[in-house]
């Protein structure tokens, strides 16, 4: 039997003790609602934040992942000089007088390794871009880089105490048709270079070094080696990261100004100059699957890039950032969803990196744009071309798509169409390969999602498409890392755990509240004047007002 109303509550604002109240207050169903409700605000709280992309990054840093835009560890052994050693380095600068106690301990580390021995610690081919963006990573470890000779010269060491009074700058031009070079510093002499020839290095990665030149401030890596090699021996070793460049571009690179950016959109220009044309546009719909009347612009743009490599397009997207976003944020309207869009543009501008929300919102205002993203590519398929009389008239067989997602797409896929892949990259309906991916966008293109509507149709879903060389590998994350994904899951179940026991717990309080209650209850209405299972039976016994009686004066 229930307890009445009375028994089971008080008001919080008479003094008056409960009708049945034991020698002390226990918790009642109120309290149990007011945790029930501040549990479940507690776990949407944490599943709303844990969905947040900062927090997948920090509990990547924690618990030892790298996430697509972040530095992740060669798998490899130890580096060779130990980390604390370049505390005093800094990147993006000139040689500093601090850095002289890494340099010798660098210099000193590949002079007393044995060749093979500094072979076998390898992380493989590694170039330009991945040292360029992933100093940290590589710093103190060793690297095998490639490419072609263009200059030697003799310089004299700082006096030290290892009695090394001569090192050889070599410049290198990296294998893969990158223009930025890589500088060598070799204990022993190299060929001279009457005219560029290939070489390899296997050394220490000691910096990113700031030096001027006639167009402006330019970046080089600098490794520390004790020879060059003049066979290339360029093969990546058994779990060594992968090569990090596209392949070897054969094509004659166009006369094309890649010094600055234009006043413009820069990819709209590129391809000007590029020799596409871009009134092809004009055919190319937005969230509709790729029509017939959209293939000749299709193709012609893959075949427009194939003149330019990767990590080209990847310099001149990076340099046209700022006039991006100050077109785009000084052409947005005062609508939400421009709202939302401008703030997007800023938010991801002040890391250095372009927004996908603009792909995902306006695709025409976006057509053409040359942008550059670092993503995690989960999925590379080979499509067959042979029979495309359009794909044929530039050259094309077949090409790549890839599906990517970046830090700021909220799970939502960026579709990424290559001409080639650099070797070693993975290809598969599961994969998970970081990589950079620069390349113009095409169209939101309609793909069919994996749920169904109410009428059971296929949900039709939208996707930026991209078109560009060759993705840039970057340093895969260790797969034996946990992963966040792993964490949000263990967390939640954590989280969820809690409230069950919390939940648990009040019920049981309530259960041992209730029973004293209704014992004590029961035990009261034994006696006939308060046996509320005959409440018809209880009478007034109070006199009745006489009728004289006056009211009392108010």
């Amino acid at each position: 039997m229930a307890a009445p109303p009375a028994v089971r509550f008080q008001s919080p604002k008479t003094s008056r003790p409960p009708l049945f109240a034991g020698p002390r207050r226990r918790r009642g169903p109120s309290l149990r609602l007011a945790a029930t409700l501040g549990s479940l605000l507690l776990v949407i709280g944490l599943m709303a934040r844990l969905q947040q992309p900062e927090t997948h990054a920090a509990l990547g840093r924690v618990l030892g992942e790298t996430a697509p835009l972040a530095s992740a560890e060669p798998v490899q052994a130890e580096p060779l000089v130990p980390a604390d050693a370049f505390e005093g380095v800094r990147d993006n600068a000139p040689f500093r007088s601090g850095e002289q106690p890494a340099w010798f301990a660098s210099l000193a580390a590949v002079r007393d390794a044995e060749p093979a021995a500094l072979a076998a610690r390898s992380a493989g081919v590694v170039g330009y871009v991945a040292l360029n963006s992933q100093p940290d990573t590589y710093r103190g470890r060793v690297v095998t880089v490639s490419g072609s000779v263009m200059r030697v010269e003799a310089t004299e060491p700082a006096k030290n105490d290892l009695g090394i009074e001569q090192l050889w700058r070599v410049t290198i031009q990296p294998t893969g048709g990158d223009v930025w070079p890589i500088t060598v510093y070799t204990l022993e002499e190299p060929k001279p270079v009457d005219e560029p020839y290939d070489a390899s290095a296997v050394g220490v990665f000691f910096k990113k070094l700031s030096y001027r030149w006639a167009e402006g401030i330019g970046s080089t890596p600098i490794i520390v080696a004790k020879r060059l090699e003049t066979t290339l021996t360029a093969q990546p070793i058994a779990g060594a990261a992968p090569v990090l460049e596209a392949p070897v571009v054969e094509a004659q690179q166009p006369d094309i100004d890649f010094t600055s950016p234009h006043a413009g959109s820069i990819g709209r220009a590129l391809l000007t100059d590029l020799g596409f044309d871009l009134s092809l546009f004009e055919n190319v719909v937005d969230k509709q699957r790729l029509r017939g009347e959209e293939t000749e612009a299709f193709y012609a743009l893959l075949g427009a890039v194939d003149q330019t490599p990767p990590s080209q397009l990847a310099r001149l997207a990076r340099a046209g950032l700022d006039d991006y976003a100050a077109r785009r944020l000084s052409g947005a309207k005062e609508s939400l969803r421009d709202r939302q869009v401008a703030r997007a543009i800023e938010t991801e501008q002040a890391k250095s990196r372009y927004s996908v929300a603009p792909l995902f919102i306006d695709g025409a205002a976006e057509r053409g744009e040359l942008v550059v993203f670092d993503a995690n590519v989960r999925r590379v398929v080979r499509v067959d071309a042979s029979d495309s009389s359009a794909a044929a008239e530039n050259g094309i067989d077949h090409y790549y798509e890839l599906e990517a997602f970046t830090e700021d797409s909220q799970n939502l896929p960026i579709v990424f169409v290559v001409r080639d892949l650099p070797p070693g990259f993975p290809v598969g309906d599961a994969i998970r390969q970081p990589a950079r991916l620069a390349g113009f966008f095409f169209k939101q293109w309609a793909y069919r999602g994996r749920t169904r509507t109410d009428e059971g149709e296929d949900r039709r879903q939208f996707a930026p498409l991209l078109v560009g060389r060759a993705p840039i590998p970057l340093a895969a994350p260790d797969a034996s890392a946990m992963r966040p994904g792993t964490v949000l899951g263990v967390l939640g179940a954590a989280a969820l755990a809690v409230t069950a026991f919390t939940l648990w717990r009040l019920s049981r309080h309530d259960r041992q509240y209730e029973t004293a209650t209704l014992s004590r209850f029961r035990n009261a209405a034994d006696g006939p004047e308060h046996n509320f299972d005959r409440l018809g039976d209880l009478v007034d016994h109070s006199p009745p007002p006489r009728a004289d009686t006056t009211p009392p004066a108010t």
